[in-house]
């Protein structure tokens, strides 16, 4: 008697999500199989890994055999079933079917269980729209989001999470390593001033947590890469961890979007190493620590409504012959003056960004 756990399910392929059936429990009898599930879906990123697992119970010995899109998984006979590290192969719908070698049992009850990394996304060029993900990551200098040489993702209505201190606060601040989410050009770029594979994401609908040190929630590095924000909620918690940053000429543009930061040189905007440039229209930034004002500008600012608040420190700090354009919104600093216009050395000392 097979009995099957869950219905086939559609799978997609980019950043590979497994969709399979789960939870739900019930019985079965020799005549009339009843064991239901309800489906719900675990997304594993390239390299990522899950583990899908069967307790059943019955009379007599139970057999187990799984399946990916229809087809059953060569040698995949046990009571789980684990993706070690997904490639693209492992994209499709899974399910599993229990046989009970005693045929009259009336008492047989089965329950499939998913355990799943939410793990980073890494895309290499090309083409991607993704809905619904949950990406994270908990290694140093590991990005949750990462896409470069000359990739475009758009990604909606998914949550995105960073932890792992970082080794290198230089790497951090200027390189974007160790971000929530990066844009950026190819590795083999020596001038990321003048690189010619700049990537783009952008990100509608989503939220960005970062508890790390060294973690910019959302970083642009190098010529041609950008991030766009569209209602996006971003809060950083550690020292070094500002909202958004662009260094060598990258580009953050933000729209509705809220970011707070509770650590320590943690702007809300930020440019570094390079130049960079910020665009943010009807935007809230909200900053505690020392040496994290509002806006830290070592490149071109501009600023369409919104407030800016930082608790800590000034409210902008403009470095060098850069500057800051404020259109209709308020910008509030609470630490000895509200805005810092000085050489890269005072900055540095006073608001760090």
């Amino acid at each position: 008697m097979r009995t099957r756990l869950s219905s086939p399910l559609g799978g997609t392929l980019a950043g590979i999500a497994l969709l399979v059936g789960c939870g739900g429990g019930g019985s079965k009898t020799a005549t009339a199989p009843s064991i239901t599930t309800q489906p719900s879906a675990v997304t594993v990123a390239l390299g990522g890994s899950a583990t899908l697992s069967v307790t059943a119970t019955g009379s007599g010995t139970l057999s187990y055999q799984w399946y990916r899109s229809g087809t059953a998984i060569s040698g995949a006979t046990g009571s789980s079933y684990t993706i070690a590290s997904a490639a693209t192969s492992d994209a499709g719908s899974y399910w599993v079917t229990v046989q009970d070698d005693n045929a009259t049992t009336t008492s047989d009850t089965a329950t499939l269980t998913v355990t799943g990394s939410a793990s980073n996304y890494l895309q290499t060029g090309g083409t991607a729209t993704l809905d619904g993900k949950a990406y994270a990551s908990s290694t140093s200098d590991q990005n949750a989001v990462k896409v470069i040489a000359s990739g475009t993702l758009t990604l909606t209505n998914s949550t995105l999470t960073k932890s792992g201190d970082t080794a290198s606060e230089d790497n951090s601040n200027f390189k974007g390593i160790n971000a929530g989410v990066l844009a950026s050009v190819a590795a083999s770029e020596s001038d990321p001033a003048n690189a010619t594979t700049g990537s783009a994401i952008t990100l509608s609908g989503c939220s960005i947590s970062t508890a790390s040190s060294g973690s910019n929630a959302v970083f642009a590095y190098g010529k041609g890469s950008s991030v766009t924000l569209d209602r996006v909620t971003i809060t950083t918690t550690k020292d070094s961890s500002r909202g958004v940053d662009a260094t060598f000429g990258g580009r953050v543009t933000l729209t509705d979007t809220t970011i707070t930061t509770s650590g320590n040189h943690c702007a809300a905007l930020a440019t570094d190493r390079g130049n960079g440039t910020i665009l943010a229209t009807n935007c809230t930034g909200t900053t505690a620590g020392e040496g994290s004002p509002g806006i830290y500008c070592t490149g071109a600012f501009t600023i369409t409504g919104g407030t800016y608040l930082a608790t800590g420190s000034e409210a902008a700090c403009i470095e060098g012959l850069n500057s800051i354009t404020v259109t209709d919104a308020s910008i509030t600093g609470t630490v000895k003056r509200g805005v810092m216009i000085g050489s890269s050395l005072n900055c540095v000392g006073r608001a760090s960004g």
